[in-house]
This record gives structure tokens, sequence and C-alpha cells, in this order.
């Protein structure tokens, strides 16, 4: 295993002032994805609230973690009533609160997976059960929102989709590309919200 504070050191972009507490917080939780699983999806995506709502309820992300688990805990045992075979999940995430130029704050999110238990989101279609869907659904139950209500609010391209293999040659290529886009969540800017409460969270222990 390659040494993260030497690989930190080296591979973080210049372009932004970091936060260097954030930065071994994102460390921590690549290291355990990558004792736990050789190949991991990492999802990127955006939590937000309506531009007509003034949304100041700090626990809403945990309940969004809490939701989402709930529904991977029902996919799980789908599979199991179907005789399906069960990968671990691997589930670990990292977030962090921000404010730019609105009266709401908004969420930054990477969402860890083993690869062999979820390498694609699906289409979004909330008749579906995928994990596109479960996103979705997750954020209307955290928000009180109906589904239809919350679906634009959830955003996640597909460049920001990653996979890490690290039995492949070109880990460390993979490695630094998802690096890149990773340590933007450390940035300092739009950090200073100032209100008393966390701007940043992660998983202590892998959800399987």
């Amino acid at each position: 295993m390659f040494q993260f504070e030497s690989y930190h050191q080296l591979n973080t972009p210049s372009q932004y002032r970091y936060i260097e507490s954030y930065l071994s917080i994102f460390e921590r939780v690549l290291h355990q994805q990558l004792e736990c699983n050789n190949r991991i999806t990492c999802i990127r995506l955006d939590l937000r609230f309506p531009k007509v709502s003034n949304y100041q309820d700090p626990k809403v992300i945990s309940r969004f973690i809490d939701a989402l688990k709930a529904r991977l805990n029902v996919w799980k045992s789908q599979h199991a009533t179907q005789g399906k075979q069960h990968h671990r999940l691997g589930f670990s995430y990292v977030w962090v609160r921000e404010r730019a130029g609105s009266h709401n704050w908004h969420y930054h999110l990477v969402l860890f997976f083993n690869k062999d238990a979820f390498a694609y989101l699906g289409v979004l279609d909330l008749n579906r059960d995928n994990m596109r869907s479960r996103l979705v659904e997750a954020w209307s139950s955290a928000t009180g929102m109906v589904d239809i209500e919350v679906k634009s609010l959830v955003h996640i391209s597909s460049k920001e989709i990653k996979y890490l293999d690290s039995n492949s040659a070109e880990f460390y290529d993979q490695l630094n590309s998802f690096w890149r886009q990773f340590t933007y969540l450390a940035k300092v800017a739009t950090k200073d919200i100032n209100d008393g409460n966390r701007n940043i969270g992660y998983s202590r222990i892998m959800f399987n």
C-alpha cells in the first residue's frame, strides 16, 4: 500500500487554498476503502434546496445518509429473498457544507461503494429501483419534499463517477484523476458559514 502522506503532498492541486484537516479526513476515508475493496465506485454529487425556500436545518444531511442506508438495506433484503448473490456494499462517504451567493447552503458529497455491489447509477426513473432513484428518494425523505420536487436538486454528472481498481496497471492514473476531483471539496472558499454547525461529516465505519 502506498503512503498517503507523501501522495497527498505531491498530488494535491494548487489552484485553491485547502483546509488541511479536511484533506486528512479524505485520506482516512479513502485509505479505509482501499483496505477493504479492490474495486471502488466513487460518486460525486451535489444536494441543494429550492431557491424559493429558506432551509436552515443542519440535521438534513444526517437524515439523507440514514434514508439512503435504509434503501440499501431494502435492496439487500430483496436480493436475499430472491436468492441473488450479494456482495458487501462497502459504503462510506464524505460530505461538506458550503454557501456561495445564496441564502441557502448546499452539500457536496462523495459516496464510495464496492464496485462489485454497485457500478452504475441507472437512469432517473422513480419507478425503478436503482442507485440514482435511491439518492433522489433519500433527499426527498430528508427534506420532507416529494420526489418530483427534489429530483432537479440532486445533481450527478457522468463525469463525476470514477472507478478505482487497486489491482489495475492504471490505478495511479485513476487515483490522480479522482484525487483532483475529491480535493475540490476541501477548498477554503465558501466554507465560512459560521453558524455553529458542522461543515464536514464522514463515515467512521463502513456500511455493508
